[in-house]
């Protein structure tokens, strides 16, 4: 894809998303834009949608193989699709395993050092 270089201050885009993209694309990572040339989403039904839904469907049934064979049918691919798409989680530490267990033993190490 062919990009502009704003002329003067760098932009975001010119500062931080490009280098990134460029970077993926070097671990080998496929890029690709957000819109069309016509200004249509690609692989999405609109910019809201941050998860490419198919790309995840097939990428699921790609690595969740046994002897080459895959193991998840269909219901259970639209299951784990359908809980990228909805986090139970109300904030992103949520997300991490155990993580009252780790909020807890991080406030005993606090009370710890605290009280010394």
């Amino acid at each position: 894809m062919e990009r502009t270089v704003s002329v003067g201050l760098p932009t975001e885009k010119d500062a931080v998303e490009w280098p990134l993209i460029r970077r993926l694309e070097a671990m080998g990572w496929t890029h690709l834009p957000a819109l069309t040339e016509e200004g249509a989403p690609v692989g999405r039904d609109s910019l809201r949608d941050v998860v490419l839904a198919g790309r995840l469907r097939a990428a699921l049934h790609r690595i969740n193989t046994l002897d080459g064979q895959p193991w998840l049918d269909d219901h259970r691919i639209s299951q784990a699709a359908n809980a990228v798409h909805r986090p139970t989680a109300t904030n992103l530490l949520g997300t991490m395993p155990d993580y009252e267990a780790r909020k807890q033993r991080l406030a005993h190490l606090g009370a710890q050092l605290w009280l010394g």
